[in-house]
């Protein structure tokens, strides 16, 4: 299978191995972001889809989450 952002192969949660790695990065720092701002998931991936401190990658994996659960 196929990478549902950019076609490389799959390694993990859908992903290639640098959006599986932007993926998990997500994970790690929301419990961080959530208590500072009290923000919901959603509103996480749109702020980090957003932010100029983000990377094109994990850019990338905010944008198909957003898209996939809308």
């Amino acid at each position: 299978m196929k990478c549902k952002i950019c076609g490389e192969e799959l390694k993990n949660e859908g992903f290639c191995r640098l959006h599986a790695k932007a993926y998990r990065n997500l994970l790690e720092r929301f419990e961080g972001w959530k208590k500072a701002l009290d923000i919901s998931w959603k509103e996480y991936l749109g702020e980090i889809r957003l932010s100029s401190f983000s990377g094109l990658k994990v850019k990338e994996v905010a944008e198909i989450l957003l898209s996939e659960n809308p």
